[in-house]
């Protein structure tokens, strides 16, 4: 009988391929987190609301909080900054100037992980 999960052998039988594949996963969601953090912190100097600035500001604290934990694991995994590795990749992309285009970056980053944790669930299948 085939193995359902052949690639468990292999990264089990390798700890360093495991940390490499592990600290590129978290540099990979910490993009999307920072991105997503970016774009929360536009729309609540954007936001037209008090209240969906209040709702922005808890987000914030929230994405915070997660990339904390992980930079913690990254920082354990490889000794660099999860944070400064992120934003080497985010210095390229605009800051949202408006409301709409911050919903928006939102959205998409939203989007992103979407499609990330599928292709991730897929891969492990």
């Amino acid at each position: 009988m085939a193995d359902p999960h052949p690639r468990a052998n292999e990264l089990s039988a390798s700890p360093v391929a495991r940390d490499v594949a592990s600290a590129a996963a978290l540099l990979r969601s910490a993009i999307r987190q920072t991105a997503a953090l970016r774009a929360t912190a536009a729309g609540i100097v954007l936001g037209p609301t008090l209240d969906e600035r209040i709702a922005l500001i808890e987000r914030a604290h929230e994405e915070l909080l997660h990339r904390e934990h992980a930079g913690a694991a990254y920082q354990e995994l490889t000794g660099a900054s999860l944070l400064a590795d992120a934003e080497r990749v985010l210095v390229q992309l605009p800051e949202p100037s408006s409301w709409l285009e911050s919903s928006l970056a939102r959205l998409l980053v939203c989007l992103a992980n979407r499609v990330a944790l599928e292709t991730d669930s897929a891969r492990a299948r």
